[in-house]
């Protein structure tokens, strides 16, 4: 549909992922990911800085009409590491867990070391002064969970 739209209206800035169907190698290409993520990042109202990449929700995409985005990739934070690879992404900060992610205590001590970096915690003694709402303000709901912190 986008050849046809795009041979009958060549002037106007059609945006493919718009359309009911894509071509099946669309999200294959980068630019096209990247073209979607600044446009989504314009629709939401999300500021320039890249902090706000994590605001975007799975339920964003879907109702964007860009669920096969998602059946590509899995997640924003892949979407996010595509798009801008030379940023430091932390996994937790995205709305949707990556399946397995709080899995490897490599990754939950990843999440506790930035945490207490974040917060001020240089001393393991520190972290008898955290809190559950601090964790969870930071990401660490999942953490939580699986310890039965709640």
């Amino acid at each position: 549909m986008i050849k046809l739209a795009q041979s009958l209206f060549p002037d106007y800035n059609w945006l493919p992922w718009k359309f009911a169907r894509t071509d099946s190698n669309f999200w294959k290409q980068r630019e096209n990911v990247v073209s979607w993520l600044e446009w989504i990042r314009k629709e939401l109202k999300l500021d320039t800085s890249l902090e706000d990449v994590y605001r975007i929700t799975h339920r964003d995409v879907i109702e964007k009409g860009s669920r096969s985005l998602l059946t590509e990739y899995g997640n924003i934070y892949e979407i996010a590491k595509l798009v801008y690879p030379a940023h430091p992404w932390k996994p937790w900060r995205f709305k949707h867990a990556l399946t397995g992610w709080w899995d490897s205590m490599q990754n939950q001590r990843q999440f506790f070391n930035d945490f207490r970096q974040a917060y001020g915690y240089t001393q393991f003694e520190d972290l008898y002064k955290l809190s559950i709402d601090e964790i969870r303000a930071a990401g660490g709901t999942y953490p939580i969970a699986m310890y039965c912190l709640l």
